[in-house]
């Protein structure tokens, strides 16, 4: 290439002159190789060549923009010393730079004040716009205010970016009404105030509590053919719901609709949420329903759980089961929350195989870390132990502790596998408990001993009621009546 060349003519010990590194230079810039471009600058100088102007700053813009900051400056701050006058573009690039590294706002302050005396290059309404935008991300209104007043006074016209960039840090700082003085300037001043000033000032309205100022300022956008985007749709729609104007609140959002804006996430899930709150079931059922079928972005996985608890509380779980379905078929993961809640009421009314089903989406969303205990419960009181024992193996594997079953759930199985006579699997069962750090109750040791006791099997029994006695606990009188009945037709009457 290019450059390639120039090494081949050096090596042949002929010198390029200074237009051919510029050329290169412009060259390399365009490609957006402003770092090699940076390195053949430098190069200029050590041959001698002392360059232009025009050629710095189109260096310095390019480092700014790409990347290069620190280089950048290196390279502005040499040409200061080597008395070359700064052209206004390298300083608005360097500007722009300081302004964007939120931490080095005084030093833009400071190149910005020396602009117009020391470098001779006064700022023009971009350079203004530049230092506006720094001093609003870090809030800095008053100075806003001031730098919008010096402009004027000097003859810099303001733009839509200046009034736009000056009403936002007016809004943030909470200042409406001194942001709808600069707008009603902006219309007298012939610049006509687009999408985004009026989002900005909706928006601000909206999180002070005035509907009314923002409901009128989106009828004037909508008079003049201005199409609000989803932000300023959703902040209204979300005003007007937590003010209980909830038939306002979803008339807005389907004229959205209807004006082809498409609804987001944030405005999907507070028309959601606004009919879970007041139980309006089908009708949030119904809501997700349309978004899916239209393929639009889906509620919040938050807004989906409220609804889910609604449902619940309303006794209808398998539209809350089908409800996740869907989400998870769209992409879209349910907390595990939502099918804990789900899982709880299936399990109370005992549906077994829906349970199971539950548990492998749950597991296929990515939940491998769940408590169980529930549907371990549900499955031994319905005589399901193999099924129960599958999911205790599952928990147990899982390596957490908060994961395993409480004692009560271990006493459940222990009682069904005694019930079913599996006294070895029950035996092994109060081991595993004891070694995952579960303490065995009083209702432990009287299952197993009043299975092993029933199994004729009474001084393995009596070796457990001593065990029992020993850690301190005070057995039933039942216990001790089987104990002690046993024993006695074992003619063991002295134990």
């Amino acid at each position: 290439d290019a450059i390639g060349v120039l090494r081949e003519m050096q090596k042949r010990n002929v010198v390029p002159e200074l237009a051919t590194y510029l050329m290169l230079i412009e060259g390399l810039g365009r490609d957006h190789r402003v770092k090699e471009a940076f390195d053949l600058f430098q190069e200029i100088h050590a041959r001698g060549f002392t360059a232009k102007a025009s050629s710095y700053s189109y260096i310095v813009c390019g480092l700014a923009k790409y990347g290069y900051f620190d280089e950048a400056v290196e390279l502005f701050e040499e040409m200061i010393r080597r008395k070359v006058a700064p052209p206004l573009g390298s300083c608005i690039g360097i500007l722009n730079g300081y302004c964007q590294d939120g931490g080095k706002m005084e030093q833009a302050i400071q190149l910005f004040r020396k602009m117009e005396g020391e470098y001779g290059c006064p700022p023009n309404t971009y350079a203004y716009n530049v230092l506006l935008t720094g001093l609003k991300k870090k809030d800095r209104v008053e100075e806003m205010r001031e730098m919008f007043l010096e402009m004027k006074e000097k003859g810099c016209e303001p733009n839509l970016v200046t009034y736009c960039t000056y009403i936002l840090g007016l809004c943030k700082a909470g200042r409406v009404d001194d942001a709808m003085v600069v707008k009603k300037e902006m219309i007298q001043k012939s610049c006509s105030p687009d999408n985004v000033v009026y989002s900005i000032l909706i928006n601000a309205f909206c999180k002070v509590g005035k509907i009314y100022e923002g409901e009128k300022l989106l009828a004037e956008m909508l008079e003049k053919k201005l199409q609000p985007d989803v932000v300023c749709f959703s902040s209204l729609v979300d005003c007007l719901d937590k003010a209980g104007r909830y038939g306002d609140a979803y008339r807005l959002f389907r004229r959205m609709m209807e004006q082809g804006c498409k609804p987001d996430a944030v405005i999907a899930s507070v028309i959601l949420d606004s009919f879970t709150k007041r139980g309006e079931v089908a009708q949030a059922l119904e809501l997700v329903n349309e978004f899916v079928d239209r393929d639009l972005p889906l509620p919040s996985a938050g807004s989906i759980n409220q609804l889910v608890k609604r449902i619940v509380v309303g006794d209808k779980v398998e539209d809350g089961v089908r409800l996740l379905k869907t989400m998870a078929s769209r992409g879209s993961r349910p907390l595990q929350c939502s099918y804990a809640t789900l899982l709880r009421e299936l399990c109370r009314r005992k549906n077994a195989v829906e349970a199971l089903e539950l548990v492998k989406e749950m597991r296929a969303a990515g939940y491998t870390s769940v408590d169980l205990s529930c549907v371990i419960e549900m499955l031994c009181k319905m005589k399901m132990v193999d099924e129960a024992r599958g999911l205790y193996e599952e928990m147990k594997s899982s390596q957490q502790q908060e994961l395993l079953p409480s004692v009560s759930t271990y006493n459940i199985l222990l009682e069904r596998l005694c019930g079913e006579g599996r006294l070895g699997d029950a035996k092994d069962l109060f081991q595993e408990m004891i070694e995952s750090g579960r303490i065995p109750d009083v209702n432990s040791y009287e299952i197993l001993v009043e299975a092993l006791c029933k199994a004729g099997k009474i001084f393995q029994g009596h070796e457990l009621f001593k065990q029992l006695i020993s850690l301190g606990f005070i057995p039933s009188s039942e216990m001790c009546a089987t104990i002690v009945d046993g024993l006695c037709k074992h003619q063991s009457r002295e134990e």
